[in-house]
């Protein structure tokens, strides 16, 4: 049996155990977020919209955090009963004013989203410094610094739930858009180890989500037209969806579908297997300045 042979046979079987546990563990949404305070970050646009969307509708009491002002606004007309706050999460008291924020507007907070991130279409050697900092301090060192303020909080409180929208690139490595697959990695690794470092029994919950290719604002319509040619794209509401059953379901990490978990797998155990196919993914740009990758 060759290592691809192998290691489909093995992705199977932990592809199969996680969609049992998912099938038999699913508790209702409305009853799990209605009348709960939720904050999500990113919420303007793309995956953070369909959360918000999706969590109004079920009764949950939102704020809404974007750079975006003006998106913020015209969401706020379509959901009246949303709170919106502009923010750039970089800013040194960004986490600060935003727990402050809810807080007195809420009086309390049960989830946070942070959900807010962007990319880059290009080639790392295309990259300058700037947007390097950038795609960092947003994807990576904004998250860690939203925890830092929320987690006190919430083990005060000995509840909560922090979720974190990561991507399948944390575990299947893009060989395009490196920065941005680093990013999402030390997302992944940072979750992981603070759960372990949180105390026993501290009622707080830690949740990151693993999307594939999703159709949101950070790319062009260009790379998703390249890219459905050779797989299925997921769409925000789909990842929305799953999110937040994965969080009600009390899941330490989401796949949205059964097809990503096969993928990390494949990705452990034949990872030459992996090479070949973004070999052949990659053929479809001759430049290699503007490539596929599992991306939110």
């Amino acid at each position: 049996m060759n290592q691809l042979a192998k290691a489909l046979l093995l992705a199977a079987g932990g592809v199969l155990a996680y969609n049992l546990v998912q099938t038999y563990s699913r508790v209702s949404l409305p009853d799990y977020y209605r009348d709960k305070t939720a904050i999500v970050t990113g919420g303007a646009s793309g995956i953070g919209k369909a959360i918000v969307e999706k969590l109004i509708g079920i009764g949950t009491k939102v704020l809404a955090v974007d750079y975006n002002e003006q998106a913020l606004v015209q969401l706020q007309e379509d959901l009246p009963l949303l709170e919106i706050l502009p923010m750039d999460l970089v800013l040194e008291d960004a986490p600060r004013k935003i727990l402050d924020h809810a807080c007195s507007v809420f009086g309390n907070v049960d989830l946070l989203f942070n959900n807010a991130g962007i990319i880059f279409l290009g080639s790392f050697w295309d990259m300058t410094t700037p947007q390097i900092e950038r795609l960092i301090a947003v994807n990576l060192i904004a998250q860690i610094r939203m925890t830092h303020a929320f987690l006190p909080y919430f083990l005060d409180k000995r509840s909560g739930v922090i979720a974190y929208t990561g991507s399948l690139s944390a575990h299947v490595y893009s060989p395009s858009h490196s920065v941005y697959t680093g990013t999402k990695g030390g997302l992944n690794n940072f979750v992981a180890a603070l759960r372990r470092e949180l105390p026993k029994n501290s009622g707080v919950q830690l949740t990151i989500i693993h999307p594939n290719v999703t159709l949101t604002n950070l790319a062009e319509e260009e790379l998703f037209n390249m890219t459905k040619q050779f797989i299925s794209l997921e769409s925000s509401e789909e990842v929305a969806l799953a999110f937040l059953q994965g969080i009600a379901n009390k899941d330490k990490e989401i796949f949205v579908r059964i097809r990503d978990n096969a993928y990390k797998w494949i990705e452990r155990l034949a990872p030459e297997y992996v090479d070949e196919q973004f070999d052949k993914l990659l053929a479809i740009d001759p430049t290699r300045k503007r490539h596929l990758s599992p991306r939110r």
